[in-house]
């Protein structure tokens, strides 16, 4: 059976656009539309799912792909639950962007009377927006902005920029959804890959707002009465999730707060002042966690949980709350880890401040703390003079004195001024191209503390930061959650073959646009829902096998390039010999860091991508 799909494809520099049918015996969802029409020219492609406003959840998510500016390479984000404005717009489900604008604009995409499609570039200059309304500043003054723009569309999603897009490369977006006037409490942020960077830089975008004349309500009116999908119905209490989603759902989640019980289930997993804490003892470690995380940071989290109207799905008709707001701030694990142990920072309302400020700036939390957490530890270590940077101190980091209020208050406002200077200051102009460019330039004892994935002659990916080799693998996306990223140690020949089935698994679900909390049934159901949906008998693992195959074959990952990524894989296990029953592999690969650090790193990761080549290499 022959697939029907509309794509649009806009004109950034005059916003002409056309709609592109898409017959195919198979479907194509935004990664593998943005995949197929790449060129020198790589178009930025917006997109959801074929489930996306339907009543299956988690399935709502809003795709964005295209080449990274910051990873070189091509690469893949997804906001769960932004994907509902699209996906009641008139039959498109695709966003193709060309070109560039010849000076700051905003795209408008707005449905009007009979479906017809209102398409236009307009110029803004984000500049007076960005240094402060009455609405706030930086993007979420634009984010306002463009919302009062536009007030007759039912449903309304504005995507918008910060600072950080026009001056760095690892610039996120955005995102705010109104609807009938009224704006949903939760905002998101596309923040890996730097792809609010290559919306201005490439396209010269600072914002996108999409407009549709039906709300999500009547997307779900609609399938009532249609019977879509009749005859799904997963089982989605809290303790069935527990099973569906395996040890990734923690059931703590609705007391905890996602950000508090993934912290209590990471317990030493973290990497703390900049990776350094490899080098503390068990009981060091062990300590610190006691006295800073649990007693302090996680019993700080728990009292606000307690109100009324805390918990938040992204939009979907979702039981899983996952989102918390205390007050008007939003508390998630990605950025709350990135300012949070990374930095020294270990108190909530410090770590809410770096992370409202660094969202206000429009900055990839990742990419931000992991060259802030450079920067902080350059100044422990007496490489950097604070006056150099604008600061009158240096980072309190000693961790056996460590003071979980005080000491994380004076740490949060050292990472606010540095994120400033990351921005705006002369000693940041070469790592506002990234870590790596960063580290190139200061050298010698300072460029071996940098973490991250190297990619190609210039391209970089920070990582999670959790200790654990997996976030290490040579993957042709670095960032995202493309390999296998457990705790348990596993002989990196296998690491290389469990990533490449995990990178195989989590394509399939941004093509199809599911939220990965909802990975433990939909990689088992998603296929048999979308052939149920599009009236087909697709192969969809082997389908995305390929594609993922494709994308391998345009690899570029290095080896890497710092001592201290080489130190956190190779004090990994020797942490994990200490913990774990005998193992004969894990005892062999410890024996060789300690005779030849150097070569056993190469060894380790010739290993693991040879597990890689066995699977996606053919």
């Amino acid at each position: 059976m022959t697939i029907n799909q509309q794509a649009l494809h806009v004109a950034c520099a005059d916003g002409s656009h056309d709609r592109v049918a898409l017959e195919s015996p198979h479907y194509l969802g935004p990664v593998e539309y943005a995949w197929s029409i790449r060129n020198d020219n790589d178009p930025t492609v917006l997109g959801v799912g074929p489930l996306a406003g339907t009543c299956v959840p988690g399935a709502s998510g809003l795709v964005l792909v295209g080449r990274s500016l910051l990873w070189d390479g091509f690469y893949t984000s997804m906001l769960p639950g932004g994907g509902l404005t699209l996906a009641a717009l008139g039959g498109i489900s695709l966003i193709a962007l060309r070109g560039r604008a010849s000076q700051p604009s905003v795209l408008w995409i707005l449905e009007g009377d009979g479906g017809a499609l209102e398409v236009r570039v307009e110029p803004v200059d984000p500049e007076p927006l960005w240094r402060g309304t009455h609405d706030g500043e930086g993007v979420f003054a634009l984010l306002h902005h463009l919302a009062r723009q536009q007030d007759s569309v039912p449903n309304l999603q504005v995507l918008a920029v910060g600072p950080a897009a026009a001056r760095t490369r690892f610039g996120s977006l955005t995102t705010s959804r109104w609807e009938s006037g009224r704006q949903l409490p939760v905002r998101g942020t596309i923040r890996r890959g730097g792809l609010g960077s290559r919306l201005f830089q490439v396209h010269h975008l600072c914002g996108v707002v999409v407009g549709a004349r039906r709300t999500s309500s009547d997307l779900a009116q609609e399938q009532e009465d249609g019977g879509l999908l009749r005859g799904f119905t997963p089982n989605m209490t809290t303790e069935a999730l527990s099973d569906l989603v395996r040890h990734e759902f923690n059931p703590r989640l609705l007391a905890w707060g996602e950000l508090g019980a993934s912290l209590s289930a990471l317990r030493q997993r973290l990497l703390w002042f900049n990776g350094t804490s490899v080098y503390l003892t068990n009981q060091q470690r062990d300590e610190l966690y006691h006295r800073s995380l649990r007693d302090h940071y996680l019993e700080k989290l728990v009292e606000p949980l307690a109100a009324v109207e805390t918990h938040h799905s992204c939009g979907e008709s979702c039981p899983i709350a996952c989102k918390t707001l205390v007050g008007a701030r939003l508390r998630e694990v990605e950025p709350h880890v990135a300012f949070g142990p990374q930095i020294g920072v270990l108190d909530p309302a410090a770590a809410d401040a770096v992370v409202t400020h660094c969202d206000t700036l429009g900055l990839d939390s990742l990419s931000a703390g992991a060259s802030i957490s450079w920067l902080m530890e350059r100044l422990d270590r007496h490489l950097l003079e604070p006056g150099f940077l604008g600061l009158s101190s240096r980072p309190r980091w000693v961790p056996d004195e460590f003071d979980a209020d005080q000491d994380s208050q004076h740490n949060g406002r050292l990472a606010r001024g540095l994120a400033e200077g990351l921005l705006f200051a002369p000693w940041a102009e070469t790592l506002r191209q990234g870590l790596r460019e960063g580290a190139r330039a200061a050298g010698g004892d300072s460029a071996v503390l940098a973490i991250y994935n190297a990619n190609g002659d210039n391209g970089e990916a920070a990582i999670q930061p959790y200790w654990t080799p997996g976030f290490f693998t040579p993957m042709p996306i670095s960032g995202e959650y493309h390999q296998y990223y457990g705790i348990d140690f596993v002989p990196p020949r296998v690491l290389g073959r469990k990533s490449a089935q995990r990178m195989v698994a989590e394509l399939m679900l941004q093509n199809f646009g599911f939220c990965r909390l909802h990975r433990g049934w939909a990689e088992e159901q998603a296929s048999d829902l979308i052939n149920r949906h599009l009236r087909c008998s697709v192969d969809w693992l082997a389908h995305h096998r390929d594609l993922a195959q494709r994308i391998f074959r345009r690899r570029k990952a290095r080896f890497w390039e710092t001592t201290r990524v080489i130190d956190i894989i190779a004090t990994y296990l020797q942490d994990y010999e200490h913990d774990a029953a005998p193992d004969a592999e894990l005892d062999r690969w410890v024996r060789r860091f300690r005779e030849d650090r150097a070569s056993a790193a190469r060894a380790y990761w010739s290993e693991i991508n040879a597990g890689l080549e066995e699977i996606l290499g053919s």
